[in-house]
Protein backbone atom coordinates (compact mmCIF):
# COMPACT_ATOMS: atom_id res chain seq x y z
CA UNK A 1 0.00 0.00 0.00
CA UNK A 2 0.77 3.39 -0.35
CA UNK A 3 2.35 5.21 2.21
CA UNK A 4 -0.25 8.46 3.71
CA UNK A 5 1.41 12.22 3.15
CA UNK A 6 2.05 13.71 6.10
CA UNK A 7 0.38 16.96 6.23
CA UNK A 8 2.37 19.79 7.75
CA UNK A 9 -0.03 22.06 9.19
CA UNK A 10 -3.63 22.07 9.34
CA UNK A 11 -5.90 25.44 9.39
CA UNK A 12 -8.55 25.65 12.09
CA UNK A 13 -11.54 26.70 10.39
CA UNK A 14 -12.53 30.69 11.46
CA UNK A 15 -14.86 30.97 14.60
CA UNK A 16 -18.85 30.78 13.07
CA UNK A 17 -19.72 34.11 12.91
CA UNK A 18 -23.14 33.72 14.51
CA UNK A 19 -22.48 34.68 17.96
CA UNK A 20 -21.83 38.58 16.56
CA UNK A 21 -24.58 38.29 14.18
CA UNK A 22 -27.02 37.85 16.48
CA UNK A 23 -26.14 40.05 19.21
CA UNK A 24 -26.26 43.05 16.37
CA UNK A 25 -29.60 41.85 15.21
CA UNK A 26 -31.16 41.53 18.58
CA UNK A 27 -30.14 44.98 19.43
CA UNK A 28 -31.60 46.48 16.23
CA UNK A 29 -34.83 44.51 17.19
CA UNK A 30 -34.92 46.20 20.64
CA UNK A 31 -34.45 49.80 19.12
CA UNK A 32 -36.70 49.17 16.44
CA UNK A 33 -39.50 48.09 19.11
CA UNK A 34 -37.90 50.84 21.41
CA UNK A 35 -39.04 53.18 18.37
CA UNK A 36 -42.53 52.21 17.80
CA UNK A 37 -43.62 51.93 21.44
CA UNK A 38 -42.54 55.32 22.24
CA UNK A 39 -44.22 57.02 19.33
CA UNK A 40 -47.60 55.13 20.62
CA UNK A 41 -47.11 56.12 23.57
CA UNK A 42 -46.65 59.95 22.26
CA UNK A 43 -49.64 59.64 19.87
CA UNK A 44 -51.84 58.06 22.88
CA UNK A 45 -50.74 61.13 25.11
CA UNK A 46 -51.50 63.49 22.74
CA UNK A 47 -55.21 61.60 22.02
CA UNK A 48 -55.40 62.42 25.63
CA UNK A 49 -54.28 65.81 25.42
CA UNK A 50 -56.84 67.08 22.89
CA UNK A 51 -59.39 64.79 24.84
CA UNK A 52 -58.88 66.64 28.05
CA UNK A 53 -58.38 70.06 26.67
CA UNK A 54 -61.19 72.54 26.88
CA UNK A 55 -62.36 74.94 24.17
CA UNK A 56 -61.36 78.11 23.85
CA UNK A 57 -63.99 80.62 25.05
CA UNK A 58 -66.52 82.42 21.87
CA UNK A 59 -64.92 85.68 20.75
CA UNK A 60 -66.71 88.51 22.43
CA UNK A 61 -69.48 90.46 20.19
CA UNK A 62 -67.79 93.65 20.15
CA UNK A 63 -64.84 91.97 19.07
CA UNK A 64 -66.18 89.84 16.39
CA UNK A 65 -67.54 92.77 14.72
CA UNK A 66 -65.30 94.98 14.49
CA UNK A 67 -62.89 92.55 13.19
CA UNK A 68 -66.05 92.43 10.56
CA UNK A 69 -65.75 95.98 10.63
CA UNK A 70 -62.02 96.72 9.45
CA UNK A 71 -61.81 93.48 6.80
CA UNK A 72 -65.20 95.14 5.82
CA UNK A 73 -63.39 98.51 5.85
CA UNK A 74 -60.68 96.75 3.57
CA UNK A 75 -62.53 95.05 1.08
CA UNK A 76 -65.62 97.75 1.02
CA UNK A 77 -64.33 99.52 -1.83
CA UNK A 78 -65.00 96.70 -3.90
CA UNK A 79 -68.64 96.13 -3.06
CA UNK A 80 -71.28 97.76 -5.14
CA UNK A 81 -73.74 99.69 -2.34
CA UNK A 82 -76.06 96.71 -2.55
CA UNK A 83 -73.44 94.58 -1.10
CA UNK A 84 -72.02 97.29 1.13
CA UNK A 85 -75.04 97.82 2.52
CA UNK A 86 -75.85 94.70 3.10
CA UNK A 87 -72.52 93.46 4.72
CA UNK A 88 -72.71 96.23 6.86
CA UNK A 89 -75.99 95.73 8.32
CA UNK A 90 -75.37 91.95 8.50
CA UNK A 91 -72.47 92.78 10.82
CA UNK A 92 -74.83 94.96 13.20
CA UNK A 93 -77.69 92.46 13.01
CA UNK A 94 -74.69 89.71 14.32
CA UNK A 95 -73.93 91.90 16.78
CA UNK A 96 -77.41 92.94 18.33
CA UNK A 97 -77.98 89.15 17.95
CA UNK A 98 -74.86 87.97 20.01
CA UNK A 99 -74.99 90.97 22.15
CA UNK A 100 -78.67 91.07 23.21
CA UNK A 101 -80.13 87.57 21.77
CA UNK A 102 -82.39 89.31 19.26
CA UNK A 103 -83.44 87.31 16.25
CA UNK A 104 -81.93 90.88 14.38
CA UNK A 105 -80.86 88.85 11.17
CA UNK A 106 -84.36 87.69 11.01
CA UNK A 107 -86.65 91.06 11.41
CA UNK A 108 -86.64 94.36 9.46
CA UNK A 109 -85.04 97.86 11.03
CA UNK A 110 -88.18 98.83 12.00
CA UNK A 111 -88.70 95.62 14.29
CA UNK A 112 -85.28 95.74 15.91
CA UNK A 113 -85.56 99.30 16.67
CA UNK A 114 -89.45 98.79 18.13
CA UNK A 115 -91.13 101.01 15.88
CA UNK A 116 -93.30 98.14 14.63
CA UNK A 117 -93.92 95.61 17.18
CA UNK A 118 -97.11 93.10 18.56
CA UNK A 119 -98.41 94.25 21.69
CA UNK A 120 -96.97 90.65 23.57
CA UNK A 121 -93.46 91.56 22.31
CA UNK A 122 -91.17 93.07 24.43
CA UNK A 123 -89.24 96.16 23.85
CA UNK A 124 -85.95 95.96 22.14
CA UNK A 125 -83.30 97.03 25.24
CA UNK A 126 -82.56 100.97 25.15
CA UNK A 127 -79.49 101.27 23.89
CA UNK A 128 -80.59 99.39 20.12
CA UNK A 129 -82.02 103.14 19.53
CA UNK A 130 -77.68 103.97 19.39
CA UNK A 131 -77.76 101.72 15.81
CA UNK A 132 -80.80 103.72 14.74
CA UNK A 133 -78.77 105.73 11.96
CA UNK A 134 -76.50 102.89 11.41
CA UNK A 135 -79.41 100.77 9.99
CA UNK A 136 -81.43 103.42 8.43
CA UNK A 137 -78.34 104.39 6.27
CA UNK A 138 -78.08 100.52 5.31
CA UNK A 139 -81.41 100.07 3.96
CA UNK A 140 -81.02 103.49 2.21
CA UNK A 141 -77.95 101.96 0.60
CA UNK A 142 -79.10 98.73 -0.47
CA UNK A 143 -82.00 99.81 -1.32
CA UNK A 144 -81.01 103.04 -3.48
CA UNK A 145 -81.62 106.26 -1.66
CA UNK A 146 -78.04 106.81 0.13
CA UNK A 147 -74.99 108.03 -0.92
CA UNK A 148 -72.53 105.63 -2.23
CA UNK A 149 -69.89 108.01 -1.25
CA UNK A 150 -70.18 107.38 2.88
CA UNK A 151 -68.99 104.73 3.20
CA UNK A 152 -66.45 105.19 5.27
CA UNK A 153 -68.50 107.37 7.52
CA UNK A 154 -70.78 104.45 7.91
CA UNK A 155 -68.67 102.75 9.63
CA UNK A 156 -67.13 105.31 11.32
CA UNK A 157 -70.77 105.28 12.80
CA UNK A 158 -70.87 101.58 13.55
CA UNK A 159 -67.67 100.87 15.40
CA UNK A 160 -68.54 104.44 17.48
CA UNK A 161 -72.14 102.79 18.16
CA UNK A 162 -70.55 99.75 19.04
CA UNK A 163 -67.67 100.69 21.20
CA UNK A 164 -70.44 103.50 23.35
CA UNK A 165 -72.92 100.36 23.90
CA UNK A 166 -70.01 98.10 25.33
CA UNK A 167 -68.92 101.32 27.12
CA UNK A 168 -72.42 101.72 28.89
CA UNK A 169 -72.80 98.06 29.07
CA UNK A 170 -69.49 97.52 31.12
CA UNK A 171 -70.39 100.35 33.66
CA UNK A 172 -74.23 99.12 33.84
CA UNK A 173 -75.15 102.13 32.36
CA UNK A 174 -77.30 103.97 29.60
CA UNK A 175 -75.91 104.84 26.44
CA UNK A 176 -76.96 107.91 25.13
CA UNK A 177 -79.93 107.17 23.43
CA UNK A 178 -82.15 108.57 20.81
CA UNK A 179 -85.75 108.79 22.39
CA UNK A 180 -88.07 105.38 22.73
CA UNK A 181 -90.55 104.68 20.12
CA UNK A 182 -93.47 105.69 22.06
CA UNK A 183 -96.10 102.96 23.36
CA UNK A 184 -98.54 101.30 21.01
CA UNK A 185 -102.37 102.62 21.45
CA UNK A 186 -104.55 100.50 23.25
CA UNK A 187 -107.44 98.93 20.94
CA UNK A 188 -110.84 98.36 20.98
CA UNK A 189 -111.92 95.54 22.66
CA UNK A 190 -114.57 93.03 21.22
CA UNK A 191 -117.74 93.12 23.30
CA UNK A 192 -118.06 89.92 25.23
CA UNK A 193 -120.97 88.01 23.90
Amino acid sequence: MLPFPEIEKIAEPPPPPVEHAATWWWWAGAIVVGIILLSLLAWGVAVLVRRASVPAAPVRPEKQALRELKHLRKTGAALGPFEFGTALSEIVRSFLHRRAGMLARYATTDEILGKSRRRDQAPPPPWVGTFTDVLEDCDAMKFGAGRTGAREELIAKTESAINSVNKALKHHEAPALTPPAPPLPDLPHAPAS
